[in-house]
């Protein structure tokens, strides 16, 4: 991951204010996150096969991908391409992209978890703001569950 800081790196005010802010950005990127409580302990590091080859995308993708941290403070991840992931119950598919969000939290940059149920029920209660506020979070995942029909 390629990181670009986009302020006076020479003046410690600057720099003092530009953690500060980080610091509250990342203290609210916790508390806002969502991530579920049996999920508090994910971590990046893979478990099980399966995950290690996920992990493996992940890291090509972020590998890709930069990183700004403006003269403000804000952290942004910028050509981080979208991940589908999907596999059977049981893989490790949400405990390692949790992980991932608490590692990019960990970075400054604003993540947010939520399920389409969650999305889906936002809308269908005309919560508005609420559904407009997961447009501002700059990684957002969603865990999307199939349905199957059965016969």
């Amino acid at each position: 991951m390629k990181k670009i800081n986009k302020y006076n790196k020479n003046c410690p005010e600057t720099i003092s204010h530009v953690e500060n802010q980080k610091l509250k950005a990342i203290s609210w990127s916790e508390e806002t996150s969502n991530i579920p409580k049996r999920y508090q302990n994910a971590s990046i590091i893979p478990i099980n096969d399966s995950q290690i080859i996920l992990k493996k995308q992940i890291k090509d993708n972020l590998d890709t991908s930069t990183l700004i941290t403006d003269e403000y403070g804000n952290v942004s991840l910028i050509d981080f391409n979208n991940i589908v992931i999907n596999g059977n119950i049981g893989v490790g598919k949400t405990y390692l992209t949790i992980g991932l969000i608490k590692y990019l939290i960990s970075l400054g940059v604003g993540c947010k978890y939520t399920t389409q149920y969650d999305l889906i029920g936002l809308k269908q209660n005309k919560e508005y703001q609420a559904f407009d506020n997961f447009k501002k979070i700059n990684i957002l995942v969603i865990e999307c569950f199939l349905l199957v029909k059965l016969k």
